[in-house]
């Protein structure tokens, strides 16, 4: 399993891109840009003021500084050692002032931790696609879940398996049949990196045990600067936007009855 993170060409952070390189990639792709851009705009807008916030899957730092500035409390998790240096630097001053914080430790340490040790969070992000490379979810959601005040959030973004792009390779759609059967594929990137793709709906029966699928935002990076909208997969008239973008910003909800 890796918590780092995946450009919207589709490829995780992995130990040939990350910490530095992976920063200076990220910079250097406008549509990247404004993914990480447009995923924060929506995320303050579910945080309350001064509210605290935990950013799972982390990386080197870019969301959660952006979290402080804004006047939250933060804290972060990844299991990428050069993730993690880049973060420790670029987060320096905000460690300092007590605003953002890097949980130590492995996967399953996380995992494992004792929910009483952290104050009820506001909000749980994930952005650029850490749950697409974890193999088990339910035991994540449920740690997300121990992690939330009752009227907390769960934002994460999510490769959008119905993204335009997909459609000029022969393999997605050697994959599809699949895709609509199970609601899921995995592919191997750099042949050791699994990634797999869901439906919505079968990616929220990961969660249904701690979480409902609330809404469902896309990301307009055709209009810089403009926050995610909401989309229906019901809704025939938001099917040219959610085939356009490479993500899916889905708000998952706790369970009142879990």
């Amino acid at each position: 399993m890796s918590a780092t993170e995946i450009t919207a060409t589709g490829h995780p952070a992995d130990s040939r891109v990350t910490g530095a390189e992976y920063v200076e990639a990220m910079n250097r792709d406008p549509l990247d840009r404004e993914y990480r851009r447009a995923f924060q705009r929506l995320a303050l807008t579910l945080a309350p003021a001064r509210g605290r916030l935990f950013d799972f899957g982390c990386g080197p730092g870019l969301d959660a500084k952006c979290y402080a500035h804004a006047g939250l409390t933060v804290s972060g998790f990844d299991v990428d050692p050069a993730m993690r240096e880049y973060f420790m630097r670029h987060c320096e001053t905000e460690i300092a002032a007590g605003l953002v914080q890097l949980l130590p430790g492995t996967y399953g340490d996380f995992l494992g931790a004792d929910p009483r040790e952290t104050p009820p969070l506001d909000l749980v992000t994930a952005n650029f696609a850490p749950l697409n490379l974890v193999t088990d979810l339910p035991p994540l959601f449920a740690r997300c879940a121990g992690l939330l005040k009752s009227d907390g959030r769960l934002l994460a973004s999510v490769l959008n398996p119905y993204f335009e792009g997909l459609w000029k390779s022969r393999k997605w759609w050697l994959r599809a049949p699949r895709l609509a059967v199970e609601g899921r594929y995995t592919t191997q990137l750099h042949g050791i990196v699994p990634v797999t793709r869901w439906l919505p709906g079968r990616l929220a029966r990961q969660a249904a045990s701690h979480f409902t699928l609330a809404s469902i935002y896309t990301p307009d990076t055709a209009a810089p600067g403009e926050l995610p909208v909401r989309v229906r997969l019901a809704n025939s008239r938001d099917w040219r936007r959610i085939a356009a973008t490479q993500f899916l910003f889905l708000v998952f909800a706790p369970r009142r009855d879990a």
